[in-house]
């Protein structure tokens, strides 16, 4: 299976490739026809990984509607409806979704980005962490200092996106709302690679 279209390249700019490529989040751009157009190494290999007699159909190929990835009319049309509003308006939209393709269901913080003269979209999918509602105890603090407190003694939070970073995996940012709300007390502002990649202009 290829990774992007011949023109991909051509189309995208604003946006550093090298960052796009490298990174271990879930990214993939889609044309103005809400068709994919890209896959970055980590959304491949993803895809390599899935059992396609359980899917029934390769549905992440190039080519092929990202609405066909998900199940539901609902989530369709609302997808459909933002990420059409996204191509026209050329602004940036966020929302939480549950992952279709990873078997643990995991949720993640969707950012898609409008690939310059509404020639498509730039989709950047990264993993939530939501902090436990009730009191944390020993353990849970242990998996939360062990997963985002640096050996500074601070949490590292992104100042444009808002995404925390991780102590024990490099370059990987977690959505965790209750940190993009309220910085927390031993809180640190960076920028993340991937918002330093992109052109504000």
């Amino acid at each position: 299976m290829n990774r992007f279209n011949e023109d991909f390249f051509s189309k995208i700019k604003g946006f550093d490739i090298e960052v796009l490529e490298q990174s271990k989040y879930l990214i993939y751009a889609l044309s103005k026809e809400l068709k994919f157009i890209y896959f970055n190494p980590t959304m491949y290999a993803l895809e390599s990984q899935l059992n396609l007699k359980e899917i029934g159909e390769r549905r992440y190929q190039l080519g092929n509607s990202v609405l066909n990835s998900f199940k539901g009319i609902r989530i369709k049309l609302f997808l459909r409806k933002h990420y059409n509003q996204v191509i026209k308006s050329g602004e940036m939209w966020k929302h939480e979704l549950v992952c279709p393709i990873k078997a643990e269901n995991n949720t993640f913080l969707q950012r898609v980005y409008p690939i310059q003269n509404e020639k498509g979209l730039l989709i950047i999918n990264t993993e939530m962490y939501k902090l436990p509602l009730t009191n944390i105890n020993q353990k849970v603090f242990d998996s939360i200092e062990k997963r985002y407190i640096q050996p500074t003694g601070q949490i590292t939070i992104c100042a444009n996106c808002k995404h925390t970073k991780r102590a024990d995996e490099e370059n990987l940012w977690d959505w965790v709302p209750d940190w993009a709300d309220t910085l927390p007390v031993n809180g640190h502002i960076e920028i993340c690679s991937t918002c330093s990649s992109i052109s504000t202009e």
